[in-house]
Formats: structure tokens, sequence, C-alpha cells
């Protein structure tokens, strides 16, 4: 099939049904395998994917579905749910893609979540792995609907399919997907994507990347979020791609297994979150690395997260001497109500650092470039250039100007790829343009985020990106790898703004927690020339995230403010050596010596 036959489709399906029957053998998804054992591959064929969608639309359309319904799709399993997903489309059906029940826990945020999607999307069907999981998890919450097993729709059922059915190349302004955003900045609400969103992206990232035929995907993102979704398998029926698929249950609990399946697959393509990415080249120790080899990887992306200097450095060098080329790594930047992509480097470009200080000038702030290392300074990677047919604008919030050359503001994006809105808005309100809420600025034509726009720090007419902050925070010794964040808070002495910094650390530097806040305190003070109302580290896992691992840096405020932060702290002379964690309950912040301490009452 010619690249002119394969755009002349206006749905992703469309493009499925054309690769199904010019390419009906060719593998298409895989289940992802680590290690050197002889463990089996499963193995999808375009064929084999279109016959599962036509037996699942047809069992769907059997129950009563019509046109425009909306099913939420809650399976883990991915080749599941990639005929589950198929299914849905060629059902003329809006996906609801979710965590299945138990992947990130029987939390009541879980629960709050998914019953909070269900009020939202009034979904006609939830197709899950297991009722009785389903159930016990999540009881009544989401009642009435009816509930169905992946394997009562016949996915595990090696026939195609009625010959006769056929899978339909849908109208692009029709809704495909309503992709929950992971609510780093408020509640999650409902992104609406269209075919001819899905078709525009897949198309840039493709582009954007010079895919070929012949490129070998490893991934293991949950298929629930648009990273997993459009990268892991929208873009495999678009580019061809063989594409092995894993869990992120796999990574979580040997995070190695990602890197062992690049090389056991031969993987050119793999895409990752920074928190992954800053992992694997922190924690992983020599003996587990032993043979690996990572010649093959041509373009890792890397996105979710702002992508820190530190972590892209660090990954390149740790990783050199198993193959991986500098120029392979490949920071991102997109967001779901622009489908996934919005920019992208030059594929071999490698890793471009500006380092630059924030000043304001007139009005606006502007970025200053400045030599490495250099007072109040800080460095921010690339994530390269707008995908092609779109357009990325630096706007200044307060007057709704376009930035100039270096110029803070907020990142706007137009093109074919941004979602008309959310679930349940109004026709009329479509976007004719995506206000992202990110802060950013662009030089020499490359775009740089610096962080959120409601998560700036403001202090004396002078603003901080809180990344900045975490990233200096994050350069302690003995605290690489570990997270934190950094969130505006009333001063209660002088009774303005501040800022507070909340630090997670392991067991081990428990014992060192005295030199730590020293040692953060005093670097803060001198690159910023400010200090924090509160420095508090606490235990690891406590600081909210979302499903993609972002800090959710409101939801720590609100935490901090309400007492409810457990601080570790190490009392070796009085407790025998042990840590001990106290609440800061209605916490007494005070300044003695210029230094900042928190008085922190009552033991948890």
């Amino acid at each position: 099939m010619s690249d002119r036959d394969r755009h002349s489709s206006s749905s992703i399906l469309g493009v499925l049904s054309q690769q199904a029957s010019s390419y009906p053998d060719r593998v298409c998804f895989g289940a992802m395998v680590t290690g050197t054992d002889g463990i089996p591959e499963t193995e999808i064929t375009f064929a084999r994917l279109a016959g599962l969608s036509r037996r699942t639309a047809s069992s769907l359309k059997k129950r009563g579905a019509v046109p425009g319904d909306r099913v939420i799709l809650a399976i883990q399993e991915p080749l599941q749910f990639v005929g589950a997903f198929f299914g849905t489309l060629a059902a003329e059906l809006v996906a609801v893609p979710l965590p299945a029940p138990g992947e990130f826990g029987a939390t009541t945020a879980a629960v709050d979540r998914i019953s909070g999607v269900y009020r939202d999307c009034r979904p006609k069907f939830i197709v899950i792995e297991s009722k009785d999981r389903w159930c016990r998890f999540f009881g009544n919450a989401v009642s009435p609907c009816e509930l169905i097993e992946w394997s009562e729709l016949g996915l595990d059922d090696p026939a195609e399919g009625a010959p006769d059915d056929h899978i339909p190349d849908l109208d692009g302004s029709r809704p495909a997907v309503i992709q929950y955003t992971s609510g780093s900045t408020g509640a999650p609400r409902g992104v609406v994507v269209t075919h001819a969103n899905i078709m525009a992206n897949v198309k840039g990232i493709g582009e954007a990347g010079r895919l070929t035929n012949g490129e070998v995907v490893v991934s293991w993102l949950p298929l629930h979020h648009d990273m997993g979704l459009v990268a892991g398998i929208l873009c495999a029926i678009y580019w061809k791609t063989h594409t092995y698929l894993g869990t992120s249950a796999s990574f979580v609990s040997r995070p190695v297994s990602w890197l062992q399946a690049i090389h056991r697959h031969r993987a050119t393509i793999s895409v990752g979150p920074t928190f992954a990415y800053n992992l694997c080249y922190q924690r992983l120790s020599e003996p587990s690395l032993r043979g690996l080899d990572l010649s093959c990887w041509r373009l890792a992306f890397i996105g979710a997260e702002t992508v820190g200097v530190k972590t892209a450095l660090g990954f390149t060098d740790r990783f050199r001497a198993y193959g991986f080329a500098p120029t392979t790594l490949f920071p991102v930047y997109g967001l779901a109500e622009a489908t996934l992509a919005v920019a992208t480097p030059e594929p071999g470009e490698g890793v471009v650092i500006d380092t630059a200080e924030l000043r304001q000038v007139g009005r606006r702030q502007v970025v200053v470039p400045q030599e490495a290392g250099a007072a109040n300074s800080a460095s921010y990677v690339s994530v390269g250039r707008a995908l092609p047919g779109h357009e990325v604008m630096i706007i200044d919030p307060t007057t709704s100007e376009v930035c100039g050359e270096r110029e803070v503001g907020e990142i706007v994006v137009r093109g074919p790829s941004v979602s008309p809105g959310y679930f349940g808005e109004r026709e009329g309100r479509r976007r004719a343009q995506l206000h992202t809420g990110d802060l950013g600025y662009i030089a020499s034509g490359r775009l740089y985020v610096i962080g959120r726009l409601k998560d700036l720090i403001i202090m004396a007419g002078q603003n901080y990106a809180p990344s900045d902050i975490e990233a200096c925070v994050s350069d302690a010794p003995g605290l690489e790898g570990e997270r934190c964040a950094a969130f505006s808070t009333p001063d209660d002495i002088n009774g303005t703004e501040s800022f507070a910094v909340v630090v997670e650390m392991g067991a081990k530097q428990r014992r060192r927690v005295d030199d730590l806040r020293q040692w953060v305190d005093r670097a803060i003070r001198q690159r910023f020339g400010v200090a924090p109302a509160a420095l508090l580290f606490v235990p690891r896992g406590t600081l909210r995230r979302t499903t993609s691992g972002k800090i959710q840096r409101s939801a720590c405020r609100q935490l901090f403010e309400s007492g409810a932060l457990c601080e570790v702290q190490y009392h070796g002379s009085t407790q025998g050596g042990l840590p001990v964690a106290v609440r800061r309950e209605k916490a007494r912040i005070f300044r003695s010596s210029d230094t900042v301490h928190t008085s922190l009452t009552a033991q948890c």
C-alpha cells in the first residue's frame, strides 16, 4: 500500500482494513518478552486483528449498542485490550480507556476516579477481564451498567469473524476516544479525540521521527494513557511497525525488564516517561545489565513529565557503555488535549540544553542565556519543534499578545491534532486553539517547557518555576532520583506568599536528614536568592502523582496545609539510632539565624 492510499483513509479503522487487505500475514503486535529464555511469543497479524475487531463489533451490536455509545475499556492485558479497542471503534462506538481494577491499587482515589468517569461519560458497557475482580474493587460504585468480560466477546477465539462483516472507514469528525486526563492540576476531564485527531497525530509523529516500515517498537506503557495508546498501538497500525506490548506492572516489578526487552527484540523505538529513564540510570545494578546491547535503539522517546537535564545526561552517560548512542534520546512534549504529541526534536539531534536566568524585563519575564553553573541560572532541555502540520506559540497569559524570542508565556497549540473539547461541552465551544496551561519559551526555533502556569511561585513580583527549584534539590548528594515538590504557600511570619519544598527519601538517607536539610536550604538560597518557608523530608511514596508519574503539586499543597504530611527525622542520640516519623500538625514555622526551621508536634 502506498502512502497516498494510506493517507486517503479518514480513520485509523480504514487504515487497519487496508493493512489487513494488503499485508494480511504481517505481524503488528506481539507480547513483550524479557530475558534470554525460550518463552513462546504471542503475535497478532493485521488480518487476525481485523478479524478480532469484526467479531467484537458484532458482539457489541447484538447487545444493543448504537453508534456513539461510550464503552469503558478497563483491561490490563495488552493484546486483549487491542482487540477490544479496535472492536469498539469498528462498532462505531466511543472507547473510554481506564485502568484495570487493582492496576493502581485499591485506593479510595482509584474508586473515586472510576465512579467519576462513569458519571461523566455514562457508558453503555464496561469491558473488563474479570467481573469478580471488578466487583471486589468497586462494588456498586458504577451501577447500573452491563459488565462484559473480554472473553465473552470472543477475543480468544481464533476465528476471524464473519467474512461479510466489514470494518468501516468512519468520518474523521466523529469521536473515537474519550481520554480522561490524569488530573495533575484538578479533577480529571474527558478529552474528546476524533478519528481525524488520531490520523493527524500518528501521521505527524511518524514524519517527525522519520519512521519506516521496518521499525520494531517495545512499550510497557499503560494503554489507558494517551502515551501508551497513541504511541503504543495507533502508530503501529498507521506505520506498520512490529510492536511488542508489555504491562506497567512488569516494569514496576523489574525495571531492567524494559531494557532487556529492547535488547531481545532488537527494538529501534521505545517510549517512556521521565521517571522511568531516571529510575533505570540511577537504580539498576551493573550485574543486572550484564550482556545488554542497546545499539539497536534509534529513538528513545522521553516525555510525560518535564525532562530534566540530570536525567537526560545521566541516562545517556550510564548506558553509553551498553551501546546507547548520545543521539538516541528524543525529548518530546505533548498532552491529551492534543491527542498526544505537540513537539519533537530532529532525529539524531541529541539533547539540546539551554542554560539561562529568568529576569523580569518590563511586563514580561525573559530567559537570558548564562554560562553553565552561573548563579541564579537553570538549565532546560529542548523538546524540539512543532509537529508537522501544527503550530506552537508562546502567549502572554495577561495580555494574550504573542511573546517574542526567549520571552516566557503560556504554550498555545494550533493544528489538526487539537481536540475539539471536553465531553459534555456545548458544540459551539469547539477550540480554535489549545491553551495548554504550560509555561515555556522559544529560542532559536526550539521549544522549552518550564512548568505549569497554575504552579508558578510568585514572590516579591518575581516568578519562580517549581521545576527549577525541584531540579536544584535533586542535585543534593544522596537525593539523586528522589521525588520532590515545590509549591507556593502563605508565609506565616510575614503574611506574604512564599513556598514550601517537600522531598521524598529512602530509609538509608534518614541518618543524614539534618545534613541534607542544610544542604538543600543553602543550595536554594544560593541559586535563587530566596529561602523556602518550610522544608520537609517525607518517606518515599508520600507525594501524590498522576497515572503518568507527574507530581500533583496542588494535592501536595493541600496535604501540607492540612497537616497530613509525615516528616522523617533521625534522632540518633535519643532513640537509639532509629528513624522517627513525626506529623506536621499546626506546624509553627519560625526563623532563627536566618535559617528556616519547622516545629513538628505529635507522632504519626
